[in-house]
């Protein structure tokens, strides 16, 4: 989601040193996020477009899916985000989808963390309303920690975790999560 520095999280161990880690936290580095936004009756025409282009089908549920390095995560209806490791993925997407959408440069709104471990889903449901149980690969949600917006997305059938955070709330979401997940220990990896 962005390319950007994670000035809050400090690469390392944190919280509980005694036992192996619970969590590890790596910061993903996703050059090019851009928001679509079908225009009024242009669905299929947005959805064929989306198709040629990338070899993409929109998602029509809380779910994200992939092809040729180009990832479509649901947002709401009528709503995508797109991301890929192409600063010029706004750009090509606007050349592409024509007036079936609007697309907005979203590439340095939000920080991706991607969050694994034996203790994830404990860590997250300290603030998180949604059952990460019954989560599976590819799923989506859009929801709240401790006051701040945050996307989520489940990677594979191993507990791993995309989440999206807003920018300017990384600190207090390091804030939130650092006291979440102490008990159990986590590690900052550095990313790409």
């Amino acid at each position: 989601m962005g390319s950007q520095t994670l000035a809050p999280f400090t690469a390392g161990r944190h919280g509980r040193t005694l036992t192996p880690s619970g969590v590890t936290v790596t910061p993903v580095r996703v050059q090019g996020v851009a928001g679509v936004h079908v225009r009024r009756g242009r669905d299929a025409e947005l959805e064929s477009r989306l198709q040629a282009a990338f070899g993409l089908s929109l998602p029509r549920t809380p779910r994200c899916v992939a092809s040729r390095g180009v990832t479509c995560v649901w947002a709401g209806p009528g709503r995508w985000l797109i991301e890929a490791d192409d600063a010029a993925l706004p750009a090509h997407l606007r050349a592409s989808l024509g007036p079936t959408a609007s697309v907005v440069d979203q590439s340095s709104s939000r920080v991706a963390l991607d969050l694994a471990g034996a203790r994830v889903c404990e860590v997250l449901a300290k603030g998180i309303p949604v059952d990460l149980r019954e989560f599976r690969a590819g799923d989506v949600a859009l929801t709240v920690v401790g006051h701040i917006d945050l996307m989520i997305r489940r990677l594979g059938d191993e507990p791993r975790f995309r989440l999206g955070v807003p920018r300017s709330f990384l600190a207090s979401f390091r804030d939130w999560f650092d006291a979440a997940a102490a008990e159990f220990g986590y590690e900052v990896g550095s990313g790409d």
